[in-house]
């Protein structure tokens, strides 16, 4: 089941498509009921980014999203912190925020851990409705892994009024190369976080950059082949 609709145009640019957030989001978990404390599932995780969307070009095969990207690892997110907040001023309106993925990297497939990382990589992620980041930690699985192709994160794109935050002193911060980049593994297959793809059939070895392709969202109609002139 594709459970958001996918924006799918232009090209690739998660540096600059990650200020831009769309649509609504649904209320983040209430931190102070327990109830809602902790997410059981890799779906409400992934609801919880629902609203935003980005403009890229998807690929055919995981190698060709791997020569796009910086950094491809496997690996599971111990956490999640607060991130960098794009905006002019404390009271802009218009500004965005942002939340970072912690990932204790398991297996690295392309490049190698940051120096001094300790194993872990800090990815940038939008947050919907600009929601807190320890809504995201509450809501956040045990034991919730995934596969990540990472490019460093833009630095200068637009005004940032927190730059280094997001991550420790020193360490580099990381963003998706592309929404095909960032899968998570779920009891029903692979879930896409940001644009919420499904794939009820596969599992996370099939995004690895070995893979001989992507596997195809079941609920995606494909376009048809038009025959060469």
């Amino acid at each position: 089941m594709n459970r958001r609709a996918p924006a799918r145009l232009g090209t690739a640019c998660a540096a600059i498509a990650m200020i831009t957030v769309v649509g609504c989001t649904a209320a983040p978990p209430d931190a102070s009921d327990p109830s809602t404390t902790t997410s059981t599932s890799t779906e409400e995780f992934v609801d919880m980014f629902a609203g935003y969307s980005q403009d890229y070009e998807p690929v055919a095969t995981p190698a060709e999203l791997a020569s796009q990207s910086t950094l491809v690892v496997e690996g599971e997110i111990s956490t999640v912190t607060d991130g960098r907040t794009w905006g002019s001023a404390t009271d802009d309106p218009g500004a965005n925020q942002s939340v970072v993925l912690n990932v204790a990297i398991s297996e690295i497939h392309v490049g190698s851990a940051p120096e001094g990382s300790g194993d872990t990589v800090y990815v940038e992620v939008p947050s919907p409705g600009n929601v807190a980041f320890d809504a995201y930690a509450s809501a956040l699985p045990d034991g919730l892994t995934g596969v990540f192709y990472l490019i460093p994160a833009a630095m200068d794109t637009t005004d940032i009024l927190d730059p280094d935050a997001g991550r420790p002193a020193g360490q580099p911060l990381f963003q998706m190369a592309s929404p095909q980049g960032l899968v998570l593994g779920s009891s029903d297959g692979v879930l896409q976080l940001i644009e919420g793809d499904e794939y009820p059939e596969a599992d996370l070895r099939d995004f690895i950059p070995e893979s001989e392709r992507f596997p195809v969202d079941p609920d995606t109609t494909p376009e048809p082949d038009v025959p060469a002139n």
